[in-house]
């Protein structure tokens, strides 16, 4: 899902845009969602681009992910940020079932193809099975911040326990590089990129823009807004 945003970004890419702000909105999503932007986002830092992500009401977890790629980040001061970490829920709906009498009839072709069927409690095996996964996500997810921000992994793991935290707070955590809006960000690609200019970056206009939202791989509402011209 989230192949409209790759090809926004590869856009970026090849028509060569000095900078690039990256206006995240979204409360998170899938960790694979995630790594893909966050891929794109570094190709084009590879190439030149500056980019800067700028945190809108909510960026957390997924937003978190996405963000760290940037070169920048810059957050309002009470945006609601954080929640790094990686989750799995499922329902035991197995008591309820019985009392009303639906039983399920599952043919499979492995004894973790139904983990976290609501008919059934979770197995230890399969708790076992689900916690390396999320034990593997997580190191994934923090590695990625700690290089982003130029953290020890060790200071990213004492407030990567799901907390969330305001922009202000970010930023005393080294999560966020500067507090301020979209309007801060564009200054600071503007300084970034000697290129633009600070007069003339204020008159551009935005040249790009998606928004999308899945009701599964929820990343509520992310734009890509591309600002500056070619080289």
């Amino acid at each position: 899902m989230n192949l409209p945003y790759l090809k926004a970004l590869k856009q970026i890419e090849d028509r060569e845009f000095p900078a690039l702000i990256v206006r995240i909105d979204s409360p998170g999503g899938t960790v694979g969602d995630s790594q893909e932007i966050y891929s794109a986002i570094k190709r084009l830092k590879d190439k030149g681009c500056k980019v800067i992500a700028s945190f809108g009401n909510i960026s957390a977890s997924g937003g978190v992910y996405i963000g760290v790629a940037s070169d920048k980040i810059v957050a309002n001061p009470g945006t609601i940020t954080g929640s790094i970490g990686v989750i799995i829920r499922g329902n035991n709906l197995s008591e309820l079932l019985d009392k009303i009498g639906i039983k399920f009839e599952t043919v499979k072709s492995g004894v973790f193809k139904d983990i976290l069927s609501p008919d059934k409690p979770l197995s230890e095996e399969g708790r076992g099975l689900l916690q390396g996964l999320i034990d593997e996500s997580y190191k994934q997810f923090t590695e990625a911040v700690a290089e982003g921000r130029n953290l020890p992994v060790e200071e990213v793991r004492k407030f990567a326990d799901g907390r969330i935290f305001t922009g202000t707070q970010a930023l005393e955590l080294g999560l966020v590089d500067k507090v301020g809006d979209e309007f801060v960000a564009r200054e600071l690609a503007a300084e970034m990129d000697l290129f633009l200019g600070v007069e003339l970056l204020r008159k551009l206009s935005i040249i790009f823009f998606l928004s999308l939202t899945h009701p599964i791989k929820y990343f509520g509402y992310t734009s890509l807004k591309s600002i500056g011209m070619k080289k």
